[in-house]
């Protein structure tokens, strides 16, 4: 139910957007509020839609996993070694920043006036 009740909420704040949109830009009543009701229909849709196929298709199962992996203390991508230092990483990083920073500065060169040329517009 909770479902229904956000997508309605959604799609009520799509068609007052709507509504604001079409009385700012002067158009007629009957348009803005026939334009009113077509985004609320389609917003309703497309956010109800939406919001099955995330329950249905697992982002709340990766969430619980996710959560699980927290309450566990300890992340699988940065296991600890007791004793050894991990230094291939950073000297993999400081080499890359090295490389960036070198590659960067050759292939610069600034705009000069005497490099522009004055493009005329096509006469009438």
């Amino acid at each position: 139910m909770i479902k229904l009740w956000l997508a309605l909420a959604f799609a009520a704040l799509t068609a007052l957007m709507v509504i604001i949109a079409g009385l700012f830009a002067e158009a007629r009543v009957t348009v803005v509020l026939f334009r009113a009701a077509i985004a609320f229909i389609i917003a309703a849709s497309i956010s109800y839609g939406m919001e099955l196929l995330i329950t249905i298709y697992g982002i709340p199962h990766f969430l619980e996993n996710h959560q699980d992996l927290q309450q566990d203390g300890g992340s699988e991508a940065d296991p600890v070694v007791e004793g050894k230092e991990n230094t291939e990483t950073e000297d993999v990083i400081s080499e890359k920043e090295e490389n960036e920073g070198s590659e960067g500065e050759t292939d610069f060169s600034p705009l000069s006036p005497d490099g522009l040329r004055h493009v005329s517009s096509p006469q009438d």
